[in-house]
């Protein structure tokens, strides 16, 4: 469950990307991963809405957080109820996250 959670935070992270290039936002290097989940929460006025709710960006910290345990914590057990947590949560953020992008077309796509 680990590794699905993992690889569902770096889906979200390169859809992430493609809409920071589309829109020719520079993210910084630094804090790259934190940059673009804070970034997709802006509205950049006369470019594109914010793609991202608060709540959203909220639960994919924490699963952000999660991938950067799992890659970096070798041989440390991960705590399977905390797991199981954040995989139930990753399923609602998804409705949710469905949500915000349906809010984000419809600005760029209005009358459709």
């Amino acid at each position: 469950m680990g590794y699905l959670l993992h690889n569902l935070s770096g889906g979200f992270d390169q859809w992430f990307e493609e809409v920071a290039r589309f829109f020719a936002n520079r993210v910084d290097d630094a804090r790259y991963h934190a940059d673009l989940l804070r970034r997709m929460q802006l509205d950049v006025r006369g470019v594109r809405p914010a793609l991202l709710s608060e709540a959203v960006a909220r639960d994919l910290d924490e699963l952000r957080r999660f991938r950067h345990l799992f890659r970096h914590a070798y041989g440390t057990d991960l705590d399977s109820a905390k797991v199981g947590d954040l995989a139930a949560r990753a399923a609602d953020v998804r409705i949710a996250l469905a949500r915000d992008l349906e809010r984000f077309l419809a600005v760029l796509r209005p009358g459709q």
